[in-house]
């Protein structure tokens, strides 16, 4: 009866132990964990149907006609009225595109490398010295072709549309 009484006090002190030392670490853990800093991810600014805008794909896309706007040395609007206006533009490109997805309308890989060697012959380059141009004036090659893409999808629907 000892020998169990004996066993409960210590195995009651060892949980004691074990709860006081995990205390103990939590405490000491404080200023790190006060100090650490809390980043915001992303957020949602739009919400098109089953879909959604980004706060990161908003900002991406100011920038990009930021960077548009530099090049012809035009004035930018105010960032408040300039937000707006492409924020308005995204969604509806998004309608767009939703209602493209879901006629069937798709650009496929050749038809999108023949349109942008297009356009690079238009510049006066190869499609690969189009793509590094790009990329030496701060473009993302993957984002400008989906970009492109997008935007012949859209065109597509477009005409389907005026014929019908």
């Amino acid at each position: 009866m000892i020998d169990r009484t004996l066993h409960a006090a210590r195995r009651t002190l060892h949980a004691r132990h074990t709860l006081l030392g995990l205390l103990a670490m939590a405490v000491l853990m404080l200023p790190a964990w006060s100090q650490a800093k809390v980043q915001m991810l992303d957020r949602i600014v739009a919400v098109v149907n089953d879909g959604a805008i980004m706060a990161s794909e908003l900002d991406e896309r100011i920038n990009t006609i930021a960077l548009q706007f530099q090049e012809k040395g035009q004035q930018l609007p105010p960032p408040a009225v300039m937000r707006e206006q492409v924020l308005d533009r995204m969604v509806l490109e998004r309608l767009q595109l939703q209602l493209a997805e879901r006629g069937g309308i798709k650009v496929d890989d050749a038809s999108l490398n023949q349109a942008l060697a297009g356009i690079a012959r238009q510049n006066g380059m190869s499609l690969e010295d189009f793509a590094a141009a790009l990329r030496q004036d701060g473009y993302d090659w993957p984002q400008f072709r989906e970009q492109i893409r997008e935007d012949m999808v859209i065109s597509r629907l477009q005409q389907r549309s005026v014929a019908s």
